[in-house]
């Protein structure tokens, strides 16, 4: 485990998985209640926030993807875009 850290009355664990992380939310009981969907295949950071939010951001990077923020839905589940570099870069170009 890289990173424990909490938000949203539920515990968050990030591990690293053959250089890929892996994101999984937990009760405080430690009753697994779901691995969190990334956006892909890369590394993230900052599953964090305050007892009381309903939403927390990280980021979310690969070699093909720029540094991301997602904002992600705690009582849900889901993911979303919140923010992405400006810059001009298509990786289908690739």
């Amino acid at each position: 485990m890289l990173s424990p850290s909490t938000a949203g009355g539920y515990f968050f664990a990030e591990y690293m998985v053959d250089a890929v992380s892996k994101v999984m939310q937990y009760d405080f009981n430690g009753k697994l209640i779901r691995e969190v969907t990334l956006p892909g295949i890369g590394s993230v950071g900052g599953f964090g926030a305050k007892k009381e939010e309903k939403e927390l951001y990280y980021s979310f990077t690969n070699y093909v993807t720029p540094g991301s923020i997602y904002k992600y839905n705690i009582e849900k589940g889901s993911s979303e875009l919140f923010r992405k570099p400006a810059i001009d870069f298509n990786p289908r170009r690739l």
